[in-house]
């Protein structure tokens, strides 16, 4: 009887010992991050003066623009006249004195046109450039990407043809338009 409670306390004292043997477990940890659309833009001149704004002629001139966008369909910017009222016929050069509008709402026979570069490539992006027809009166495209962009400067013109029936204005006033520029991820 001794020998049986002898095998009876050592078995137990196995199965004690399998059971408080090493330990084991597993746990997982999912870890997930978001990045959203980063784009922007700057226009590098506040303002432009056309050169050669005479009767009869074309004016032009320049300037840049500065755009990212981490988009990976790429991104399209847009130009758009905001002037004010009294200038309601947007797309068109109008009458100003400094930074207001004037009346009589006098308007240039021509719409501004501007133009991007035709196509330039930054890493395996191309940007593609074009030119506005008629009066961009709302957001009008003209530089287009095919995928994401670190910081990249880019020419815009500007054109203005001044016909020979365009009014002179009265001294102290110019002609003037108001654009805004955005981008936008695609």
């Amino acid at each position: 009887m001794k020998l049986q409670g002898f095998l009876i306390v050592c078995l137990v004292g196995i199965v004690f010992a399998v059971m408080v043997g090493p330990v084991s477990g597993a746990n997982t940890a999912a870890l997930t991050g978001t990045l959203g659309s980063n784009i922007g833009i700057t226009v590098n001149t506040a303002n432009v003066a056309l050169a050669g704004f005479t009767a009869g002629s074309t004016a032009t001139g320049a300037d840049t623009i500065t755009i990212f966008a981490n988009s990976p369909r790429g991104a399209t910017v847009s130009v758009a006249d905001t002037g004010a009222a009294p200038h309601t016929i947007l797309g068109y050069m109008s009458n100003a004195t400094g930074a207001a509008y004037q009346t009589p709402n006098t308007e240039l026979a021509s719409p501004l046109v501007i133009a991007g570069t035709p196509s330039t490539t930054q890493g395996g992006t191309t940007v593609t450039g074009s030119t506005t027809s008629g009066p961009i009166a709302s957001p009008t495209p003209f530089y287009s990407s095919n995928g994401p962009l670190s910081s990249i400067t880019l020419p815009v013109s500007f054109t203005q043809v001044v016909s020979l029936i365009d009014p002179t204005l009265p001294t102290g006033n110019q002609y003037r338009i108001d654009l805004t520029f955005t981008i936008a991820s695609n």
